[in-house]
């Protein structure tokens, strides 16, 4: 089996494993659960990787003002390849007082409206061994602190290191071309991943508007690579740099107008912006079913039209997402993103629901397809996979 790596300080884990047992209220629950990835096209991937996973989600109050979260992840797999780790995705004390509030420890911050993608959200790294489409977040060591007024909210960050992104068995593409060699990874910080960052931001509501802008400085969250020609793998290198942010919603009625926007000035390559611009419709119930349903449009924009390691930089993503409001809560899920250039594009299908009252299923199938070498969606081409998993929720 695969050795397990805790990608967190222990310490950490275990404050915040102590504290329920001095908590006034708290709660205790969490699912363990089973996946099935099949590879189908790749015959350098793995063909099957079978995993257990699990997480366990406790909070509660320690006095009038302070309060504690705990989400702990993780996941092994049964085929002796890489990618088996524990993740404290929250783990952190919170202070409230009046309109102030204080967050130490582990935290998962999610910023952006868009659906296909978010370029704003930019706290977090990206768990790409759960999630094929960087949806879920890793867990991010922090002090945040947060005043709430009658209309804005204002949060300052700061952020001592972060976790590189976890490419697994080397086996493994990624839709990069070549294996990634994660161990080898490089910072352009001195202080390599230990390097501590900064944000701020500004969010708030004006009428049907929704907004937040914000300002970053420290390690940027998606590295470059580097080939090694010796060993034909990729070594990422995190480099350093400067970036703003926004991000906006306008609701009227079952419309919503979205849009994300950021500008990222590397200290050690060309600056770059990045864009989505968005519509989602919301639609009730169906033929007399209670559901909503919601379509998605989103036109994606990158400055480094020229650069081939750029996946989305012309792009359209259309979805649309079905919840059926029953006792088994089904979600289905739809969604393509299409190269307005020259029509590569990389697909999904996913179905998830409730099939007893503790247990859940889950069903995905990614399907890419590719034919312009100097496309980004060219080495994703090969990547389609089916996804099965079972969780049983306690």
């Amino acid at each position: 089996m695969a050795s397990v790596r805790i990608i967190r300080p222990a310490a950490a884990l275990s404050l915040a494993l102590a504290l329920p047992a001095g908590a006034d209220t708290f709660s205790l629950d969490g699912f363990v659960g089973i996946e099935a990835r099949n590879f189908l096209t790749f015959d350098g991937e793995p063909r099957q990787i079978y995993s257990l996973t699990g997480e366990i989600r406790s909070g509660g109050a320690l006095t009038d003002s302070l309060s504690y979260d705990l989400r702990l992840y993780g996941r092994t797999n049964l085929d002796g390849l890489d990618g088996s780790y524990i993740d404290p995705t929250i783990a952190k004390l919170t202070w409230q007082r009046g309109n102030w509030q204080i967050d130490a420890g582990y935290d998962l911050v999610f910023w952006g409206v868009a659906e296909g993608r978010n370029v704003v959200n930019v706290i977090n790294q990206r768990d790409q061994i759960r999630d094929q489409f960087f949806d879920q977040g890793l867990g991010q060591r922090m002090i945040a602190v947060r005043y709430f007024a009658p209309s804005v909210t204002v949060e300052a960050f700061v952020l001592p290191g972060f976790e590189e992104l976890d490419f697994g068995a080397t086996g493994r593409t990624w839709g990069l071309g070549l294996p990634v060699d994660d161990s080898r990874s490089t910072f352009e910080a001195s202080d390599g991943a230990d390097h501590t960052d900064f944000a701020l931001r500004l969010s708030g509501g004006v009428g049907n508007l929704e907004y937040g802008i914000f300002a970053f400085d420290g390690t940027l969250r998606q590295p470059e690579f580097q080939v090694d020609t010796a060993t034909n793998t990729l070594i990422p290198n995190y480099v350093q740099g400067e970036q703003i942010g926004a991000e906006a919603q306008y609701t009227t009625g079952p419309l919503l107008y979205k849009f994300e926007g950021v500008k990222v000035w590397p200290d050690s390559d060309s600056t770059y912006w990045s864009a989505i611009l968005g519509v989602e419709y919301i639609i009730g119930d169906i033929i007399g079913i209670p559901s909503e349903t919601s379509l998605f449009a989103e036109y994606y924009h990158d400055s480094r039209r020229d650069d081939p390691s750029v996946a989305f930089e012309n792009d359209i993503f259309l979805g649309t997402q079905f919840r059926l409001s029953n006792t088994f809560d089904t979600e289905i899920e739809l969604g393509v993103i299409i190269d307005t250039d020259d029509g590569d594009f990389i697909g999904s299908f996913n179905v998830s629901s409730r099939i007893s009252d503790n247990l859940r299923a889950s069903f995905e199938y990614i399907y890419a397809d590719a034919s312009d070498q100097s496309d980004g969606l060219f080495n994703s081409r090969d990547i389609d996979q089916l996804f099965v998993s079972l969780e049983w929720y306690f």
